[in-house]
């Protein structure tokens, strides 16, 4: 997940974004100094699909099931 991490952080001027992969493993982006977000993906193929097309994929894999936001 580290390729979305580095993404993210070029992305977010403000607030900061944890990421929990299928595993349990957190990882923590952004600046800081604003709103913070949990986003949980529950397997390694929402990763992917979310890094290949954000746009379309982010609102299809929320609706499925894949993809939490806390």
């Amino acid at each position: 997940m580290s390729l979305i991490g580095r993404f993210i952080d070029q992305i977010l001027p403000v607030g900061s974004l944890t990421i929990v992969g299928p595993d349990g493993k957190r990882e923590r982006h952004g600046p800081g100094g604003g709103k913070h977000v949990t986003v949980k993906l529950h397997d390694r193929r929402a990763a992917l699909d979310l890094f290949r097309n954000p746009r379309l994929r982010f609102g299809e894999l929320y609706m499925d099931g894949s993809l939490l936001i806390d």
